[in-house]
């Protein structure tokens, strides 16, 4: 058989396309590497600049304040960085007590130099020196990790409220500080706290914590603590806080109240907007003044709060409530909130007695609306109550007479 030769409408195919066609999808994807590459340098050369444009004016604005400043107020002041600040707290360090950097943009707490581009960072360290670092080239440099708050051992306030922290960092020297405001960050971790000996209050509020840690060595000074619109599924890690009189845990996951036995000195808890269902682990907190526990799924009091004789202050509201018995022991009791229950007339009976002004002389304020008792009383539901409760000065929010 003859060879078959191919005509000139079909292409010869040479041995060396595919590899040829290789070649240019290779130089292509090189193309676009060193393309993606321009771009990511010429994003870090802007970002570069934009940098150096917010520490030119942070240093602009703290110029101002001049030596025995006491409070530096910063608020609202569009901060984006916290570069150039570090010279001129260390200036007003000797007499800076309080910090307000409220709704900036801060993001850390923590920054490296800026690096030369002629020079290359060996390795980031808070004053450690890599090993072996007399053998790297002349070009290479060690950085330290600079911390603007480093110098403040005198600081008693620091609000960082609602800015883009994501980690606590930065503090270690701030032995003095008293009250640290952290609430809307970004943080997902409570740490490097160790170091705040003097600290009184915490605020902690709206980030994405999901454990409550790392305060044992605040033990000693920490008395209020806010954790309120987390993430935390559990309270734990509370037993060495002994001298904490307030603790606020609403809008977070909680479906039990426990590891509170150890908090005799608490004066106020409030755990609203959990997923309880049960009053009970209270039994310790004999101080316990103020309890704000609505929106949650409790059904009754029961004996949840027996030994909590010291009440003032009792939030049941917008719970699944039906039977408010229990209450009978808190005879020092001045605000009542159970509204949007499942109180009937009937299980209005069975407490109102308890309420009476001979039995709780104090109480002031009662609130009940959105009860079904409410609808069931009519147009007689404020006249009842304050028959049963002549003592009352609120209902709902109406005010029945004047103090």
């Amino acid at each position: 058989m003859s060879e078959t030769k191919p005509t000139d409408s079909e292409p010869i195919q040479s041995p060396t396309i595919d590899s040829a066609v290789a070649r240019l999808d290779e130089a292509s994807y090189q193309d676009g590497i060193q393309e993606r590459q321009a771009i990511l340098e010429a994003q870090a050369i802007e970002g570069a600049k934009d940098e150096s444009v917010w520490q030119a004016e942070n240093e602009e604005l703290l110029t101002e304040f001049k030596e025995g400043t006491e409070e530096l107020e910063l608020s609202h002041s569009r901060i984006r960085t916290l570069r150039g600040f570090e010279r001129h707290l260390e200036r007003l360090a000797p007499s800076l007590k309080r910090i307000n950097l409220r709704q900036n943009l801060i993001n850390q707490l923590k920054f490296n130099p800026r690096i030369d581009s002629k020079a290359t960072p060996l390795e980031i360290k808070d004053n450690q020196p890599p090993e072996n670092s007399q053998d790297e080239t002349p070009d290479q440099v060690l950085l330290e990790v600079i911390a603007p708050f480093g110098h403040l051992e005198g600081l008693e306030e620091l609000d960082l409220y609602d800015n883009q922290i994501a980690k606590i960092e930065g503090l270690e020297n701030l032995h003095n500080l008293k009250t640290l405001d952290f609430s809307f960050n970004l943080i997902r971790r409570i740490e490097n706290l160790d170091s705040l000996r003097s600290l009184t209050t915490l605020y902690l509020i709206q980030n994405k914590i999901s454990q409550i840690e790392a305060l044992d060595n605040l033990a000693n000074t920490l008395t209020s603590l806010e954790l309120g619109s987390n993430r935390i599924r559990q309270i734990t890690n509370l037993a060495c806080l002994t001298n904490l009189t307030e603790l606020w845990l609403g809008r977070n996951k909680i479906s039990k109240l426990e590891g509170l036995d150890a908090l005799v000195n608490l004066r106020s808890l409030s755990i609203q907007s959990n997923r309880i269902v049960k009053l009970e682990g209270l039994e310790n907190l004999v101080g316990l003044e103020e309890l704000y526990i609505s929106h949650n799924g409790l059904t009754s009091i029961g004996e949840g709060l027996s030994t909590n004789t010291k009440l003032r202050v009792l939030d049941v509201g917008a719970n699944e409530i039906n039977d408010m018995s229990g209450i009978e022991g808190l005879s020092q009791l001045e605000e009542l909130w159970a509204n949007n229950n499942k109180l009937t007339v009937a299980g209005w009976s069975a407490i109102e007695g308890s309420l009476s002004q001979s039995n709780m002389t104090n109480l002031q304020t009662v609130y009940l609306e959105g009860n079904p008792l409410q609808l069931e009383m009519g147009a007689n539901y404020r006249r009842k109550i304050m028959l049963a409760c002549p003592q009352l000065i609120q209902i709902d929010a109406t005010f029945v007479k004047t103090q």
